[in-house]
C-alpha cells in the first residue's frame, strides 16, 4: 500500500512539472526565459518576478534557483540574459528590460501592481537601481549582494530626486568579502536618510553565494508587503 501511494504521488509530481512551461524568449536578439506555473489561469492575475543573473551567468541560472517557489506560489518569472554576460550595462539595459516586462503582460496574465524585481551580485546591483528608478513598475525590489554604494558614487544616482520610494528587502552574506556586510549597512543608512522602507537581512556563515533557500524570505517578505497594502 505505501508503494502503491509513493509511485502515485511520483506520478502526480511528474504530470505537475511536465505541465509547467518554460519559454525562451527574446528582445532585442538578446534572450530571456520565461517560467510559467503549472496552475496558471489566464482568467486569474498573477505576479511577476524579474530576477537578474550575475557576472558570467545567464538568465537560466536565476530561473532553476526561482522554480520551486514560483511553482509552488503560482508566481511566473522572467530571467533575460544581459548584453555582455560579465556584467549589466546600467541605464543602458532599462529599456530592453521594460519591453520585456510589456511583452509578457501583453501575452500572459499578470498583475501589474505585483511585479518584484531581484538579483544577485551585479544583478542585486541593478536590481536596486531598477526598483528605485522605475517605482511605477516594480512594487518592491530584493538585491542580494548587490552595491547601492556603487550605484550612488560611480554611476550618478541621486536619491534625493527619487519622489516615490520603492520598498527594499536587501540580504547580504555575514562571510562574503566580495560585497560585504558593510555594503549592506551602508544601503540601510542610505536610503532610511531619504525615506525608504528598507528590510536588511544577514545571513550568518554566507559568503558570496546565491543558494536557493534565500528566495524563500524574499517571497515571504513580498506576499507580507502586498498584504499589508490591501
Amino acid at each position: 500500500m505505501k508503494i502503491t501511494t509513493l509511485i502515485t504521488l511520483f506520478l502526480l509530481c511528474m504530470c505537475l512539472c511536465a505541465s509547467a512551461e518554460v519559454i525562451q524568449r527574446d528582445i532585442e536578439g538578446v534572450p530571456y526565459y520565461l517560467y510559467i506555473p503549472s496552475k496558471y489561469n489566464s482568467s486569474q492575475e498573477y505576479p511577476l518576478i524579474v530576477a537578474l543573473h550575475w557576472s558570467t551567468a545567464i538568465g537560466m541560472d536565476m530561473l532553476e534557483r526561482w522554480r520551486e517557489p514560483a511553482e509552488k506560489l503560482s508566481y511566473i518569472v522572467a530571467c533575460p540574459n544581459s548584453h555582455n554576460s560579465n556584467y549589466w550595462d546600467i541605464k543602458e539595459e532599462d529599456g530592453r528590460i521594460l519591453r520585456m516586462i510589456e511583452q509578457i503582460e501583453k501575452d500572459y496574465s499578470v498583475d501589474k501592481k505585483r511585479v518584484l524585481v531581484t538579483g544577485f551580485s551585479a544583478g542585486g546591483t541593478y536590481a536596486y537601481y531598477l526598483g528605485i528608478v522605475y517605482p511605477e513598475i516594480f512594487a518592491a525590489s530584493a538585491p542580494l549582494a548587490g552595491s547601492l554604494k556603487w550605484l550612488i558614487s560611480e554611476n550618478g544616482l541621486k536619491l534625493s530626486m527619487v519622489k516615490k520610494k520603492t520598498p527594499i528587502y536587501a540580504i547580504y552574506g555575514a562571510k562574503d568579502i566580495t560585497v560585504g556586510i558593510e555594503e549592506g549597512r551602508f544601503a540601510q543608512d542610505e536610503l532610511r536618510k531619504y525615506g525608504f522602507q528598507i528590510t536588511l537581512k544577514e545571513i550568518s556563515g554566507l559568503d558570496h553565494q546565491y543558494p536557493p533557500f534565500l528566495n524563500w524570505p524574499i517571497i515571504k517578505w513580498f506576499e507580507k508587503l502586498e498584504k499589508q497594502k490591501d
